[in-house]
């Protein structure tokens, strides 16, 4: 299996150190992608990636609604408790399916 990150002897510490550069090289590389709302998109992107690297993956839909009643939807990922791309304003939102990887 090829690895986007070469493996070292310390796996927990390492681990959380490629969360922190897999969410940095997702989000460089959003914007490189047309359109405002690319949640989805990285989502789908991190989870693939985290997968490859054996790291455990939630990837997380959820919905709210605005004060004119008018549905919204937001993507994430979350690993070890935290999330790793789409947490920018993901307050509010009630998860509605989440895939695990």
């Amino acid at each position: 299996m090829n690895r986007v990150f070469p493996e070292s002897q310390n796996h927990f510490c390492d681990e959380v150190a490629r969360l922190d550069q897999m969410s940095w090289l997702i989000r460089v590389a959003s914007r490189y992608i047309p359109g405002s709302e690319k949640c989805l998109s990285e989502a789908l992107v991190a989870q693939a990636l985290l997968r490859q690297e054996g790291i455990p993956v939630l990837l997380k839909i959820g919905v709210t609604k605005s004060e004119k009643g008018k549905l919204h939807a937001h993507a994430w990922v979350e690993s070890r408790e935290k999330i790793v791309v789409g947490g920018k304003g993901v307050t509010g939102y009630k998860p509605i399916v989440a895939f695990a990887g």
